[in-house]
């Protein structure tokens, strides 16, 4: 959720900054990794490893880069941004094992 926005103005760029409160959704994705474990559906066919809130992705670089990716049909690029995103936030990670 957006908490509140900072708009800056450097000469002809108009800077926006969004503050945000993640704190439920972190709270979630632990209790979720404390559920399920390595978050594998019963047929083992998927696994859910992490969340985040449409907030979080305009406000993180990787994963508006891996959003553009995907939209640009990179999913090998979009990939990756997403894998580096949860291992250097843990705290968006719903199961344990590798990503």
């Amino acid at each position: 959720m957006i908490i509140g926005q900072d708009i800056q103005q450097e000469g002809n760029k108009i800077i926006l900054t969004n503050h945000i409160d993640d704190t439920l959704l972190r709270q979630q994705n632990y209790e979720e990794k404390k559920l399920v474990g390595r978050g594998f559906t019963p047929d083992k066919k998927l696994r859910k490893f992490g969340s985040v809130t449409p907030a979080l992705i305009q406000a993180d670089p990787l994963l508006r880069e891996g959003l553009q990716a995907e939209l640009n049909g990179d999913a090998s690029w979009a990939d990756r941004c997403y894998r580096l995103f949860f291992r250097l936030n843990p705290e968006y990670r719903c199961s344990e094992g590798g990503i």
